[in-house]
């Protein structure tokens, strides 16, 4: 069975709470590709009426992550091989660019906001801390993004990250694929902090690239099939 927190009843953000709590279970995995969503159901578990739970149902649409079906339902939303490997071609491209104009560009102030990341993400690995090292991972991309001055690139990425963070929670579970991202997100450091922009696009290219590579590898097939219920 799905469990999630209720909503407490001095929240004013409700919708807000909602949609949080349902994105994190759809990112972490314990509502898996196709189960079914009932609007009555999530409103009784979270302690709140169907409306927050609808507008976090649509926005959770708008993002990828769920399929909206009549009968107030919605199914959590699959993604193909070929919808995978669209994702994270356009996404290679983005995140070369963010980082050859974060070479460019970034100053100290910036250049030592990475670096403290890395050296952060170094120690999570030392201790095994996946959900550290998953936060830390999009501050790294979010922070490079930012480096790059192009409020227009960082737009387009940032509207990718609500796909984006699924596969990323999966990956940081694999020791090897641990290890190797992080080593990935030193070289793109380190050719930002150089100021070679050669360099630090082809890092972010190729650390992408990669981790399309392990999920295919990983789940091939990206199993789908007919909505199950959250009741099980």
């Amino acid at each position: 069975m799905f469990e999630i927190e209720p909503i407490a009843d001095t929240s004013v953000y409700r919708s807000d709470e909602a949609y949080e709590r349902l994105k994190r279970a759809i990112v972490r995995g314990r509502l898996p590709p196709g189960v079914r969503l009932r609007e009555s159901e999530l409103a009784a578990r979270l302690g709140v009426s169907r409306t927050p739970v609808r507008e976090a149902l649509r926005r959770l649409a708008v993002e990828g992550l769920v399929r909206l079906q009549p009968g107030r339902t919605a199914v959590v939303a699959d993604l193909d091989p070929a919808a995978l490997r669209d994702l994270y071609s356009v996404r290679a491209v983005l995140e070369g660019m963010a980082a050859r104009d974060a070479a460019h560009h970034a100053a100290p102030p910036v250049l030592g906001l990475l670096g403290g990341i890395i050296a952060q993400m170094a120690e999570a690995l030392e201790r095994g801390d996946d959900e550290q090292l998953e936060a830390l991972n999009a501050q790294f991309h979010l922070a490079l993004a930012q480096a790059s001055g192009n409020r227009y690139l960082m737009r387009l990425l940032m509207e990718m990250e609500p796909q984006v963070e699924r596969f990323r929670f999966v990956a940081l579970r694999d020791p090897a694929r641990r290890k190797r991202s992080y080593e990935e997100h030193f070289a793109i450091y380190a050719a930002v902090r150089d100021h070679d922009a050669d360099r630090a696009e082809q890092a972010a290219r190729h650390h992408v690239e990669r981790a399309l590579a392990w999920r295919l590898a990983r789940d091939p097939e990206q199993r789908g099939g007919a909505p199950r219920d959250t009741e099980r």
